[in-house]
């Protein structure tokens, strides 16, 4: 009777510790929400606030040379004024935009 409570608790033990690692690993964690769309002007270098169903037609590429808009979360986006904006930090490294659409070639 004894060593089958032991062999309960040792698999109760491997069980917690099987749930605790993958309760933890990346792979569960939740994906940024794209919550803002922004159209990038590349000859000014300016950003302008869309809704996503007017993202322009040719910008649908996930990879190219020119980006013609950024998807961000609410987190790289400055909310203080009287419309949305990209954080400064996106502004100054488009790569650390949550999303990037590319113009078609």
């Amino acid at each position: 009777m004894k060593n089958f409570f032991k062999k309960i608790h040792f698999g109760a033990v491997a069980v917690l510790i099987g749930l605790g690692l993958i309760l933890t690993q990346s792979a569960f964690k939740p994906s940024k929400t794209i919550d803002y769309w922004f159209t990038y002007n590349s000859g000014s270098g300016t950003y302008t606030y869309v809704s996503p169903e007017n993202i322009p037609s040719n910008c649908d590429q996930e990879t190219g040379a020119v980006v013609c808009a950024v998807g961000l979360s609410t987190a790289n986006t400055d909310l203080s004024g009287p419309s949305p904006q990209p954080k400064a930090s996106v502004i100054a490294d488009q790569s650390t935009a949550d999303q990037r659409l590319y113009e078609l070639d």
